[in-house]
């Protein structure tokens, strides 16, 4: 069964789609302080999270998505002060996609099943993107601003696309 979780210092609009097989859901954030949590286990799951934060406010945005089933898609957007997403997503077919503007922006992305594929992009300074993906994959990364941190692991023959533009532009890719 999926779960949510949602906290947030000023709102969020939550809007579980109705159809209780694909177990969709739509987060709206705002605020000091946001974190969503979504859990899905089934056989079409589809994840959206859009978080902005107070720029006056050093808390910043939290969002994490774990996907278990054949399909699972997860969106997620975040502009703030400090930025983190996590996404994990098993089954046969992965797709994941974020967007992050802000100061210290952080991305966990891990994929395990045959069709995974990851879009990342981070406008900001400390900026870091860190993808395990053991299966069929690829990946397309970029990244703006001033440190620009990426670390890939993918299995043998997977196919990415870096972009880094500014600064230290440090990247490490794997394959296995």
């Amino acid at each position: 069964m999926p779960s949510l979780m949602c906290s947030s210092a000023f709102a969020a609009d939550i809007n579980p789609f109705s159809d209780l097989t694909a177990f969709n859901y739509f987060v709206d954030q705002g605020g000091l302080k946001s974190i969503a949590q979504i859990n899905q286990d089934g056989p079409d799951n589809f994840s959206e999270i859009n978080q902005i934060s107070d720029p006056s406010s050093a808390l910043g945005n939290f969002a994490e998505i774990f996907q278990t089933g054949s399909s699972n898609e997860a969106h997620v957007k975040q502009d703030g002060q400090i930025n983190k997403v996590t996404i994990n997503q098993t089954g046969t077919d992965n797709y994941a996609i974020t967007d992050q503007a802000g100061t210290a922006n952080s991305i966990v992305l891990t994929q395990s099943g045959d069709g995974n594929t990851f879009a990342g992009n981070q406008y900001g300074t400390f900026n870091s993107i860190e993808v395990i993906q053991p299966g069929s994959a690829l990946s397309t990364i970029t990244i703006n601003g001033n440190h620009n941190a990426v670390t890939l692991n993918q299995k043998f023959r997977g196919e990415y696309n870096i972009t880094l533009t500014s600064d230290n532009m440090i990247y490490t890719v794997t394959q296995r």
